[in-house]
């Protein structure tokens, strides 16, 4: 019981990682990974910028789902599918 915390009358796992969730969460999160990837590109938010906007943009509607997952765990999903997330998004371009 020591990595639980309790907010809400809620007992939650504080050291959760990603793998941890459920298959549907696990999936409503890359989707929304992969389409705050697309506003983005959409928007002509400069790449350097794109990182923060889409982990924002995904982070509150993690929190608006009610779904809890430390947030550096999104982080290095995101880390380790952004290649996948852009050959997805724009299958016919080399480089966005």
């Amino acid at each position: 019981m020591a990595k639980h915390i309790k907010s809400d009358g809620k007992l939650l796992q504080a050291n959760k990682s990603f793998s941890q969730l459920k298959s549907s969460q696990r999936e409503k999160i890359y989707k929304w990974m992969k389409s705050a990837y697309i506003e983005a590109v959409v928007q002509n938010i400069p790449q350097k910028k794109q990182k923060n906007y889409i982990l924002d943009t995904v982070e509150d509607k993690i929190i608006a789902a009610d779904i809890w997952i430390p947030f550096y765990e999104v982080e290095k999903f995101y880390n380790s599918k952004i290649g996948q997330i852009r050959k997805k998004a724009f299958p016919n371009k080399e480089e966005q």
